[in-house]
This record gives structure tokens, sequence and C-alpha cells, in this order.
């Protein structure tokens, strides 16, 4: 084959790759613009490239980090470069160093699932990104458990037995997470109806939405008057009668909690 006939073959490649880099698949020692071409396209076609050259695992990984499970053996550079782009590429990577790791973790919070016996700084790095992230986290820390909570609402349901500072710190910081909490008293049960008032300041809101969650048979008194007082603010403080019909409720559809308050009434 002449320079003028390898010239248009390598054209044709190129051009055909360029449509689609998987193609790559089908050409016969594709030269290293070709290779450039395919895996800027599809960074997995790296598959399909015999001993890619770092120039081509680079521009791969930075157009699909996952790509880098193709390549035998990445250097740091790669693998940096790779989980910058997609953190939980740190997956098809074996014994990543700790810059590794929280480069990953700080792309994607998730990615902590895929690091055995992650630091605290780690840790903190990832449920400070996405609180629910402490669900890939054994036995987190006080430290951890609290900044996970603050970021993310549903960060308290991955935690076992939370601490009642804990269960306080993520209800007043998101009042819906006490759908979470199971194990309520007066004192929680007050923190929810104060981050109920800090949320909506009297504003009308959908009542079964506000004390559906709360357990209120053995709170004392003066706890369920202050879930009342709430009810009652939070429609505007209108008659019950007026809120069932504002709020289209019946008595026999309402909740046990919403009873419970109305037998305060």
């Amino acid at each position: 084959m002449n320079i003028e006939e390898t010239r248009e073959q390598e054209a044709a490649g190129a051009k055909l790759v360029r449509q689609d880099g998987w193609a790559i698949q089908y050409i016969e020692h594709p030269c290293l613009e070709i290779q450039m071409i395919a895996v800027q396209q599809t960074g997995s076609a790296i598959e399909f490239i015999v001993d890619p050259c770092l120039e081509v695992q680079l521009a791969a990984v930075q157009q699909e980090g996952h790509s880098i499970r193709y390549i035998k053996h990445p250097s740091i550079e790669v693998q940096l470069t790779a989980v910058r782009q997609a953190g939980r590429a740190l997956s098809h990577i074996e014994d990543p160093s700790p810059e590794v790791q929280m480069a990953a973790v700080r792309e994607n919070a998730f990615a902590i699932e895929y690091i055995s016996d992650p630091s605290i700084e780690l840790q903190l790095a990832a449920v400070q990104q996405h609180g629910s992230a402490i669900e890939f986290i054994q036995n987190p820390c006080l430290e951890v458990q609290m900044a996970a909570v603050i970021q993310d609402k549903f960060a308290i349901s991955y935690i076992a037995d939370p601490s009642v500072e804990i269960r306080l710190t993520s209800i007043s910081q998101h009042y819906e997470s006490i759908r979470f909490i199971k194990d309520q008293n007066d004192e929680i049960i007050l923190a929810y109806i104060d981050s109920v008032r800090a949320a909506f300041n009297t504003k009308y809101f959908y009542v079964r939405n506000i004390i559906k969650y709360l357990y209120l048979w053995e709170s004392s008194l003066s706890t369920r008057l202050a879930a009342l007082q709430l009810f009652i603010e939070i429609n505007d403080n209108l008659s019950i009668n007026t809120i069932f019909n504002k709020n289209l409720l019946k008595y026999e559809d309402l909740d046990d909690a919403t009873k419970v308050l109305l037998e305060l009434y």
C-alpha cells in the first residue's frame, strides 16, 4: 500500500470513528489520530485499542471515567483523571491511593462505597457533600453522623439507634426527618413543632403532612397541646370544622395522631 492509499484509508477510518467511536474495533492497526478521535467520541472504545499510549488513555477517561476498566495498570494521573470525571470509576481501580480516593469522593460522595475502612476525613468529605452517603459507612462516629444529618434529611434513616442529640439536630435542620424517627419523646416532638413553625411561619400547609409522623400517645399533655396549637396555626387559626372543610378531611379518615390532638380541642 502506497502513501496515498494509506492516507485515504486513514481518512476513511477517521470519518468512521467520528460517527461512532465503537467502529474502531473494525479498523486494523488504527493510527494515533484515529485512536484519539475514537476515544474522544466514546471513551470505552479504548477496549479495542491494543496497548494504548498515555495520551489515548487520558483522552478516554476524560470522556468516560469508567473506561478505566479497560486500561491495564493505569497510572496515578490516569486514575485521578478518571475519578474526577466519574467518582464511581473508583470501583475499577485496585488499591487506590488516598489522593485518588479523595478525588473520587469529592466528585461523587457515594464513591465511598468502594473504599474499605475510609478515614474520618474521607467520611466527612462524603457526608458533607451528600448526607445519605453515610449508608455506606460502617459504624460512623458522632462527628460524621452529625455532619450527615445536617446535610440531608434522609441521612438519619441510615443511622442505627441515633442518639437524642442526632435526632434533635436532624429535626431542627429538616422537620421532615421526623418520619424516620420512631423513638419519640416530648423533647423530640417539641423540637419538631419548632422546626415546622420556623419552616412555614404559620403558612397554610396540608395538615396530615404536619402531624402524621408524630407518636403522641405517650407524650405529656403540654406536648399534645403544643402540637394542637401548631395544628391550628398551620391552618390559619380556623375552627376545627373549617379545617376539616378546607383540607377536605373527614374524622374517620384521620390518622391516630390527629385524633389524639382533636381529643384535646
